[in-house]
C-alpha cells in the first residue's frame, strides 16, 4: 500500500486520468468554523495538499498518515470533516468510520480532488465562541416622544 505524498509549496498536482483509482486531498488544517447554516466559513487556515491516494486502500488509516505528517494527534480523526464534491461548506459530513472513507472513495472516481477540513475547536466550546463571544450590551433606554413632536420631526 503506498501512502499519500504531501505536496511541497511550489509544485503543481499530479493529472490523474478518469480511469485512474489515483486522487488527491486537500486538507484545511490549524483554523476554526465560524457561523452557522449557509454561513459557515473556515476561517485562518492552512492548506495542505496530499497526492498519490487510491481509492482501492483508502482508509481512516490514511486520514490519520495525513494528521500525522502535519504533527496532529491521531485522536482528532473525529474531528475531521468531509466536504462532497459540489456541496458546500455548511454540508460538511463527519468522517466518523470505515463507511465514510468508502463514500469518499466511491466520490474520488469523479471528483479527484476531495476536500477535507479538522475541526479543532469541540462542540461545547463552539458553542461558546458563537453564542457568547462578547459582554452582554447595556440597555438603551429611549425618551417618549410625543405624536405631536414625531409628526413635526417628518415633515
Amino acid at each position: 500500500m503506498e501512502l499519500p505524498m504531501l505536496r511541497t509549496e511550489g509544485h503543481g498536482g499530479p493529472m490523474y486520468g478518469s480511469d485512474s483509482p489515483k486522487f488527491s486531498i486537500e486538507l484545511h488544517h490549524g483554523g476554526f468554523f465560524m457561523g452557522k447554516g449557509n454561513n459557515l466559513a473556515y476561517l485562518d487556515e492552512k492548506l495542505s495538499l496530499f497526492d498519490n491516494l487510491d481509492r482501492n486502500t483508502f482508509c481512516n488509516d490514511m486520514i490519520d498518515y495525513m494528521l500525522q505528517q502535519l504533527n496532529y494527534a491521531v485522536d482528532q480523526l473525529e474531528n475531521v470533516l468531509w466536504c462532497p464534491p459540489g456541496k458546500i461548506v455548511a454540508n460538511l459530513v463527519p468522517i466518523d468510520f470505515e463507511l465514510d472513507c468508502l463514500k469518499m472513495a466511491r466520490a474520488s472516481v469523479h471528483s479527484k480532488v476531495l476536500v477535507l477540513f479538522v475541526n479543532h475547536v469541540k462542540r461545547s466550546e463552539e458553542d461558546d465562541i458563537a453564542y457568547r463571544a462578547g459582554p452582554e450590551l447595556p440597555r438603551v433606554i429611549l425618551s417618549p416622544i410625543s405624536k405631536d413632536k414625531l409628526r413635526h420631526m417628518k415633515s
